[in-house]
């Protein structure tokens, strides 16, 4: 009877036994494992990762010529004093296209005005205005007059605050002739005088362009109408 209990212990006994070993040996190879884990990162077996938010990078980024590049914000770039720039590509075979902003073509204009010389006076005035942001540059000027008994006339075409020499001040003046142009008519008294110049003046903006003409005598009436054409400059 004791021999059967003795057994009946020993065999309980190594069954607890087994199922200890059994429950405890998974988590023990787990630890051991854990712990034999590492994870080398080096420039020859970089570990992938997801860039969150703002990146920096710095040194050179080389980029494959075959591949598009998209930029959705470009930043403002400051070169420090005395940094150059080279544009390649930039040459005769291959030039950079360029526009001229102040090409005078693209902004050219004729104004033109009238002024009337009184009986008994010998001369007229009249004005013209430049645009604000514009300066004018006057290339030519042309002026037709009728009355009676005339002959000969002077016409001034006057710019405030520039000339071609002094483009900031004063005043630019340009003086030209108006001869009789010989118009046959049934009024042997009537007259037509025109004259046209090549000139250079400067009108500043918001400036007048003023036409004076005067006769060497005076008139019983004559009128006069001066055209004047060139181009504006814009002026910062």
């Amino acid at each position: 009877m004791n021999s059967a209990k003795r057994y009946l212990a020993i065999a309980f006994t190594f069954v607890l036994a087994v199922a200890t070993i059994s429950i405890l040996n998974p988590r023990v190879a787990h630890a051991l494992v854990a712990t034999l884990v590492q994870v080398t990162n080096t420039s020859a077996n970089p570990v992938p990762t997801q860039a969150v938010g703002t990146t920096p990078v710095s040194g050179t980024v080389a980029i494959d010529p075959n591949s598009a590049v998209n930029v959705s914000s470009l930043p403002a770039v400051q070169l420090a004093g005395g940094s150059s720039v080279t544009l390649g590509g930039n040459s005769n075979t291959q030039p950079l296209f360029v526009r001229d902003v102040d090409n005078p073509a693209l902004q050219p204009f004729t104004l033109s005005a009238t002024c009337n010389i009184p009986g008994g006076k010998q001369t007229c005035l009249s004005e013209m205005f430049v645009p604000q942001g514009k300066r004018a540059v006057i290339e030519t000027a042309t002026v037709a007059i009728n009355g009676v008994n005339l002959t000969t006339a002077t016409v001034q075409v006057i710019a405030e605050n520039g000339s071609e020499a002094d483009v900031n001040g004063n005043q630019g003046i340009a003086y030209f002739t108006a001869k009789d142009f010989a118009v046959p008519v049934n009024d042997v008294n009537f007259a037509l005088l025109v004259g046209t110049s090549k000139i250079r003046l400067y009108a500043n903006p918001g400036s007048a362009i003023d036409l004076v003409v005067s006769t060497p005598t005076e008139q019983f009436g004559a009128q006069a109408r001066l055209t004047i054409v060139g181009y504006y400059v814009n002026v910062p």
